[in-house]
């Protein structure tokens, strides 16, 4: 397999939780770690993406934001779901403000919008 050396964060693991691949290796701090073709076309589309023709700290810092941001989303997205999930089960909207850190109204709008849960 083809090695990539996606220098963004110094440890292998940091990197892969970030790009969202499965190394195969090591996962000692500084140890190599292979990626397949289509995993490293992946986080390169994905980088370039953010990076906006910006080089260095600041192209880096651009994919790290880009890339945080998508994650942000799909987590809040999952929790939104699970919000709705647990409210059919029976828990109250005040628990779910507890537990979620939200504000009742944001877990009422949750509860009362209409998204599909997913499969």
């Amino acid at each position: 397999m083809p090695r990539a050396n996606l220098l963004l964060f110094p440890k292998a693991d940091q990197r892969s939780r970030l790009l969202g691949v499965t190394p195969v290796g090591s996962w000692a701090q500084g140890g190599n770690v292979s990626y397949n073709e289509v995993e490293v076309s992946a986080a390169t589309a994905a980088m370039e993406k953010y990076r906006g023709g910006e080089t260095g700290e600041a192209g880096a810092a651009l994919v790290v934001v880009g890339l945080s941001a998508e994650r942000a989303a799909k987590e809040s997205a999952l929790r939104d779901d699970m919000i709705r999930v647990a409210h059919r089960a029976g828990a109250s909207i005040r628990q779910l403000a507890d537990v979620s850190g939200l504000g009742r109204k944001t877990v009422t709008a949750i509860v009362s919008s209409n998204a599909r849960l997913r499969d």
